[in-house]
């Protein structure tokens, strides 16, 4: 193992050692100790390239097998670009890579008060697979690693110079994690990728000019914390394939937020969008196979699993914060801030099976909160959201945002619980849509089997009022609404803000339970109508709702 960092003193020459002369790497300064970046001729006056440095330092540690490794303060300049094709061959007499960690175990990489500065300003077009024809040099690169950590740095990519057509989806992550367990990100601040600041993958074998091993494994275990990740061309988080990933407080904003360039969608702040290619025998040590379990018809199987995002902020604002897509499951978001800004998008798309989404605070602005389930059978979809506070106001050129929007996809969603939360509406003027909608989705696909929407707060001020006689605010496509208050500053008894329930409409249909329900106004009690239950027969539906007390 690479040793002596911290007692090795400036000065004393350590001679190139074993390690250096089987991996072909001669240090410049033998002045410093082996494992620091200074051996190897990295300026940290950020004056000259230190890719080579870089370059040199990750190689030794390879062929060591692990190490602390030191990046004294200063500023660190990459100035080199990767010219590489689809299928990450070197192009046009090229060997620049990333910086890539392989098989490495107890490796930690502290840079407390350093900078990596990647070249940014590069002329970006699409080659004939329609990728990035070059692509940023990664930071750090981990695959196939165990027990890794990476603290303290400030990483730049600096997309914001780029120019060209710049389809920037071509692997051009600041940190990547392959096939990797027990990795933790803390005290960083990355931000400025070209595609995502941070990746979480399985080992991808077909990497031969990157050097890659052909063991096909997701990563696990994997923490980021304390860190503010920011303004990626594409995602601040991109996720593959992983098995338990913890985000904790961390400040995480501005993900695909840059104009002028084409960047690959989706551009968010989290990106959960696994790989579903993997297809036949390839399977991962137990945990993931994309053939069904024996015995069954269908395909479950997912490439995500586990996920808690806690005590955190995140603010986008022009984009989405969170894009969940198939092959995801058991996510759970609890005691975070997320702040939409200006958005007209979905601040949370929320589209797995099994999620949570508890004690948080929620500022919709213009967008909406989102949330579809999908599953591949009945009984697997499961969504809580419980204890949240949620606002929704008006932008400035006055589109206003829904507090919720649920649509069942697919029909396959079994247990659905929004409770104990308070759904504030803080617009200005007469709203579009309603401010909750709770719906089945396709009516051809089914309805939800438990869908229960009880103890929550809703409040609809008189400026969102439409002016027709009846607003229809709130829809409840559920079994049970319960307990829950509705109230409203308008003072009228001839129109009103309507909270509509509506029994199922495919086969087989369901009744609506409703009962104790409140609706609360201004003006004297009992003549005040300025929010009730809308009346059903304004509607054309077959089964009726029913109101209890």
């Amino acid at each position: 193992m690479i040793s002596g960092l911290r007692s090795a003193v400036r000065g004393s020459r350590i001679p190139r050692t074993a390690q250096e002369k089987a991996a072909g790497v001669v240090p410049v300064d033998t002045g410093h100790p082996v494992g620091s970046v200074l051996r190897y001729g990295a300026d940290p006056s950020g004056v000259t390239c230190s890719y080579q440095a870089l370059h040199d330092l990750c190689t030794v540690t390879n062929e060591v097998g692990g190490g602390d490794l030191l990046f004294p303060p200063g500023t660190y300049l990459v100035d080199k670009v990767r010219d590489i094709d689809e299928y990450d061959v070197f192009q046009n007499g090229s060997n620049i890579r990333s910086m890539i960690y392989r098989n490495c175990s107890g490796l930690r990489i502290s840079g407390f008060g350093a900078k990596i500065d990647i070249k940014g300003d590069a002329v970006v077009d699409n080659d004939y697979f329609g990728s990035s024809d070059v692509k940023m040099v990664g930071a750090f690169q981990f695959n196939l690693c165990r027990n890794v950590v990476l603290e303290g740095f400030e990483i730049d990519g600096n997309v914001q110079d780029l120019s060209g057509d710049s389809w920037v989806e071509g692997d051009s992550y600041l940190v990547a994690i392959n096939g990797s367990t027990n990795v933790t990100v803390r005290n960083c601040w990355i931000h400025h990728a070209w595609t995502d600041n941070i990746n979480i993958a399985r080992n991808q074998g077909y990497l031969v000019g990157e050097g890659s091993e052909f063991r096909d494994t997701a990563s696990r275990q994997v923490i980021v914390e304390n860190c503010e990740i920011s303004f990626a061309g594409r995602a601040n988080f991109g996720a593959h394939e992983y098995r338990c990933l913890t985000i904790r407080s961390c400040r995480v904003h501005g993900g695909g937020n840059h104009e002028g360039t084409k960047f690959y969608s989706p551009r968010c702040n989290f990106d959960w969008e696994p790989d579903v290619s993997r297809t036949g025998d390839v399977s991962d040590q137990g945990y993931h196979s994309d053939q069904p379990p024996a015995g069954s018809s269908q395909n479950t199987n997912v490439s995500n699993i586990l996920t808690s995002i806690e005590m955190s902020e995140f603010y986008n604002a022009g984009l989405r914060n969170i894009v969940s897509v198939r092959k995801t499951s058991h996510m759970h978001v609890k005691q975070c801030f997320l702040d939409n800004e200006i958005n007209d998008q979905q601040p949370l798309g929320f589209s797995i099976p099994f999620a949570k989404l508890t004690d948080n605070i929620i500022d919709i602005r213009g967008g909406r909160l989102d949330i579809s389930l999908t599953g591949g059978v009945e009984g697997i979809g499961q969504f809580t959201m419980r204890d949240n506070e949620v606002r929704a106001r008006a932008r400035p050129d006055g589109k206003r945002g829904a507090a919720l929007f649920w649509a069942g996809d697919n029909g396959f969603q079994t247990q659905v619980m929004i409770e104990n939360n308070r759904f504030i509406d803080e617009s200005t003027g007469p709203r579009d849509d309603e401010f909750i909608t709770l719906s089945h989705g396709d009516g051809n696909s089914g309805n939800p089997l438990q869908a229960t929407f009880r103890d929550n707060y809703v409040f609809i001020p008189a400026a969102s009022y439409s002016g027709t006689t009846q607003d229809i605010a709130v829809t409840m496509h559920v079994q049970m609404a319960e307990n829950n208050v509705y109230q409203t500053d308008r003072d009228s008894t001839t129109e009103f803000l309507g909270v509509h329930y509506i029994a199922g409409t495919s086969n087989p249909g369901y009744h609506v339970i409703a009962r104790n329900e409140r609706f609360l106004a201004a003006g004297v009690a009992g003549t005040n109508q300025a929010i009730r239950a809308a009346d059903n027969s304004a509607f054309d539906l077959t089964d009726p709702w029913a109101m209890g007390e």
